[in-house]
Parts: C-alpha cells; sequence; structure tokens
C-alpha cells in the first residue's frame, strides 16, 4: 500500500532567473565593474545557490 501524500509545495522563483536578474542588476548599478572576474564559484557562493544555475547563465 502506497502512503498517501498530503499538501503541496510551494513554488518558488526559478534560481536561473534570479542570479541572472541579479547579475543584471549589479553591472546596471556599477556594483560589478567592467572587466571583473567573476566565477560561477563566487556567485553561487554569494547568493547561496549551487553552481548549476550559475553555470547555466553561460548558456545564455
Amino acid at each position: 500500500m502506497r502512503a498517501k501524500l498530503s499538501g503541496k509545495l510551494q513554488a518558488r522563483p526559478h534560481y536561473v532567473d534570479e542570479v541572472y536578474r541579479i547579475l543584471l542588476d549589479a553591472i546596471s548599478d556599477g556594483s560589478l565593474a567592467p572587466g571583473s572576474r567573476v566565477t560561477q564559484e563566487d556567485i553561487a557562493e554569494q547568493l547561496n545557490v549551487s553552481r548549476s544555475p550559475c553555470f547555466r547563465l553561460y548558456s545564455f
């Protein structure tokens, strides 16, 4: 017999889109200077996400 699960997971923003928006905002407001070296590891650590959403940004 299967256990019946109740409730539903709440939808959350897609991390790739959120990371993209944050980086775009940082570029736009000048907090990320032109020519700055940005690694996916640094982005992931600073935004407290895995490297996967950061890596996927390279495909945009």
